[in-house]
């Protein structure tokens, strides 16, 4: 699970934002582990991914835990366009909403 700014007020291209992550680990008894594919190994790190139509830009690698509750800092890419993008990690995704430029 990622969680946002409490708030949910629209971001805007180059603001620093504080995401809450729970349940990152490679794998846990109720879904199909991570794997890199290449040799079935668990993940050992994952893309934090900025995606607003076609575009898909990483923006940050974070580390699987035991599941615990993290917090990652990450930005908004400085070119983001205004409207609905998504912040993807692993297999959640937060829909986030890009303020139009003043």
């Amino acid at each position: 699970m990622i969680a946002g700014p409490a708030s949910n007020a629209p971001l805007r291209p180059g603001e620093r934002v504080e995401l809450t992550i729970e349940n990152l680990a490679p794998f846990c008894a109720d879904t199909p582990r991570m794997t890199d594919n290449a040799n079935d190994e668990p993940v050992d790190a994952f893309d934090v991914v900025w995606v607003q139509g076609d575009r898909r830009t990483v923006i940050d690698v974070v580390q699987p835990t035991d599941g615990s509750p993290f917090t990652v800092d990450i930005t908004v890419p400085a070119d983001a366009a205004a409207g609905a993008a998504s912040i993807l990690i692993g297999t959640a995704a937060l829909p986030v909403e890009v303020a139009a430029a003043r």
